[in-house]
């Protein structure tokens, strides 16, 4: 993975992706999802690179379908059409990001904490049993 190159395409998002126009430009959604999959996971072996490209995939189609949303509500006359997502918040928005989470194990936008040890126990604490 390099971090120029994103891993999807405009023809991949836009064939998951019903909130954006056939004639939108789609590069500022493919380049922010590649901007955070980057981030997060350029240097992990976590995941497949295939695994990568989905995750990027629904992540840009989330903050697509954050910009671009759809309708809840349209009717004329007795003719009426009613759409609803589960309403969260983050990635949990929309059904898109929802993917995107399932996908990335939960790991996708969380808070990494890490901590390195790399001295040794002091010799006094080493037969030290007490609490």
């Amino acid at each position: 993975m390099t971090e120029d190159t994103a891993l999807i395409t405009d023809a991949e998002l836009k064939s998951i992706c019903v909130e954006i126009e056939s004639d939108a430009d789609t590069t500022i959604f493919i380049d922010s999802a590649h901007s955070v999959i980057y981030d997060y996971y350029a240097t992990s072996t976590r995941f497949t690179a295939a695994r990568l490209k989905m995750i990027e995939l629904y992540l840009a189609a989330h903050f697509a379908a954050i910009t671009n949303p759809v309708a809840s509500f349209e009717g004329v006359g007795k003719l009426q059409q009613s759409v609803q997502y589960k309403v969260g918040l983050g990635l949990e928005y929309t059904k898109y990001g929802q993917q995107a989470l399932l996908l990335s194990n939960g790991t996708l936008l969380r808070k990494r904490v890490g901590i390195t040890w790399l001295g040794t126990i002091p010799r006094e604490y080493e037969t030290n049993t007490q609490v």
